[in-house]
């Protein structure tokens, strides 16, 4: 019985003694071929198209092997025999001039040197070490050493990714692996070895924090580093970096703290003027309320400093006679067109033991008067503060967040416009600066 391509066969009808007759040979779908034997598995092997078009004639999985053109064939030719016949002379010239030809052809390689020379140009294997004869007029060489050396990295001078400024040095070790590498692959091994190291150390010192650097196992990690990448690039010039060792580092100036960083950055943004409009006037009633009870707010002030980080003196002595009108006189001489650019707000600063005054450094060269905002004004930011705060508020001995934080004034509307009071504090002080140099 037959089903399309899959035949059934008949068992055979012979007995025991009889040999075996197959009566119909046939192929199904399960065979005892061998392995791979697709004949006689009854396996076709389907027809595969083949893809042709400018897409998969393009490229070629068969090496190229461009045939020299017989111009090129014969300059080739010429060539080797003009040298045959220059090394042929040179051995003759040799041999004739014994034995006095030996003491300039007769050269001693070290066990630890080895000979790069160089014939009518051409590099040959290195020499050595032993005795080895170097052909007079058509032969150059020159001796590489294969013991370890080092050279020392001078001290210098980095920045860190904390802002810190670090003070170091190195000493890097290393040899010769393959001498004819470091003749024929760079011009100046050394000096290129010198340069990479440099630079590598002050990309990775960059990299790294004031903590790290000065911890001793950090330092040898980031030796290793170094190491590990400048191996790579002198591999190829024949060079091995067998160790870098740090010496010492010398902290010229600290890292700054991460966490106080984000949040100045955090404070001086938008988000940061959100949460400030948020959390601030419950800052400042528990200040109030501490500095009340007499227990302070000292100890915040140095946790969230935002501007410069000075401390207001503290004094027993009642507070100076201030004229408000000479007082704003004084800030009025300060303005410039520059720093009402550069600040662009508006402020009123309302004193208890003064008065109220406003100062408009957003609009033209800006103004500076006594009394409250006008109605065609309005202020970004309203400062209350006592006289003696106010003085050192404006010649920048206290910040205006510090003072805010501790109690010591109010801050109605912008707290970023607050933060840019300090431009015109600066200026104020290098005002105060200058004329009391030209008065000396």
């Amino acid at each position: 019985m037959a089903n399309g391509s899959v035949r059934y066969s008949a068992l055979t009808t012979s007995s025991g003694d009889e040999p075996a007759v197959e009566l119909d040979p046939y192929r199904s779908i399960f065979t005892y071929a061998n392995y791979n034997d697709l004949e006689n598995m009854g396996y076709d092997e389907p027809h595969k198209k083949r893809k042709t078009g400018p897409k998969y004639t393009a490229f070629t999985y068969t090496p190229s092997i461009q045939e020299e053109t017989p111009e090129e064939g014969r300059a080739k030719l010429e060539q080797s025999l003009a040298e045959s016949v220059l090394i042929i002379l040179s051995y003759i010239a040799l041999a004739l001039t014994l034995p006095f030809s030996l003491i300039l052809s007769l050269k001693f390689v070290k066990t630890f040197e080895r000979m790069v020379v160089f014939r009518l140009g051409r590099a040959q294997n290195c020499k050595g070490p032993g005795m080895t004869l170097v052909l007079p007029c058509i032969d150059s060489w020159k001796m590489i050493d294969l013991r370890t050396k080092a050279f020392n990295v001078p001290p210098l001078q980095a920045v860190t990714s904390d802002s810190g400024l670090v003070e170091f040095g190195a000493t890097v070790y290393y040899r010769i692996k393959d001498a004819l590498a470091a003749v024929v692959s760079v011009q100046d091994w050394n000096q290129s070895t010198r340069t990479l190291a440099l630079t590598m150390l002050h990309r990775y010192v960059n990299k790294e924090r004031v903590s790290d650097i000065t911890n001793a196992h950090q330092r040898r990690v980031l030796a290793s580093n170094v190491q590990e990448e400048l191996g790579r690039f002198t591999f190829s010039w024949g060079m091995e970096i067998t160790s870098i060792e740090l010496s010492d580092v010398k902290v010229l100036q600290e890292g700054q703290n991460q966490a106080m960083q984000v949040l100045r950055s955090l404070m001086k943004s938008g988000v940061g003027q959100q949460i400030w409009d948020k959390i601030g006037p419950t800052v400042q009633e528990y200040a109030a309320e501490h500095q009340q009870n007499g227990d302070g707010m000292s100890d915040m002030a140095p946790l969230i400093d935002f501007g410069q980080q000075c401390t207001a003196p503290t004094s027993s002595a009642p507070p100076p006679t201030i004229d408000l009108g000479k007082l704003v006189s004084t800030l009025s001489a300060v303005l410039t067109p520059e720093l009402v650019q550069e600040i662009d707000c508006v402020y009123q600063i309302d004193c208890v033991d003064l008065g109220t005054f406003f100062m408009d450094l957003k609009h033209g060269s800006g103004r500076i008067e006594m009394g409250p905002c006008p109605g065609n004004l309005t202020a970004d930011t309203i400062f209350r503060v006592n006289a003696e705060d106010l003085l050192l508020l404006m010649v920048g001995q206290l910040s205006p967040m510090e003072a805010y934080m501790s109690g010591r004034i109010v801050i109605e509307g912008s707290k970023s416009a607050a933060l840019k009071l300090k431009v015109f504090s600066s200026h104020l002080s290098q005002q105060f600066a200058s004329q009391i140099a030209a008065s000396n």
